[in-house]
């Protein structure tokens, strides 16, 4: 279980059906395409905190997001949530 204070959920995209996203819930980065209904091609790739640190997204996300996302493991790093 991770601690309230680093479970995040970031999404972005207005594709009707589709949501384009990534979250921190399992202790690590998942990024995700949930597209509705679930049998139409959803997505789904893990990445660790420091994998994602040292190399950045896996995937094609919005400029911002990455940024938003590197920002705040870096401040979790500093307050000890993650190791």
């Amino acid at each position: 279980m991770i601690p309230p204070e680093l479970q995040r959920v970031w999404t972005w995209g207005n594709e009707p059906n589709v949501e384009t996203g990534v979250h921190t819930f399992e202790n690590c980065l998942t990024w995700y395409r949930q597209v509705t209904p679930d049998w139409a091609g959803s997505a789904a790739r893990q990445q660790t905190f420091e994998e994602f640190l040292k190399e950045g997204a896996p995937v094609d996300a919005p400029q911002d997001i990455v940024e938003s996302v590197r920002v705040f493991l870096e401040e979790a790093h500093q307050k000890g949530l993650w190791h």
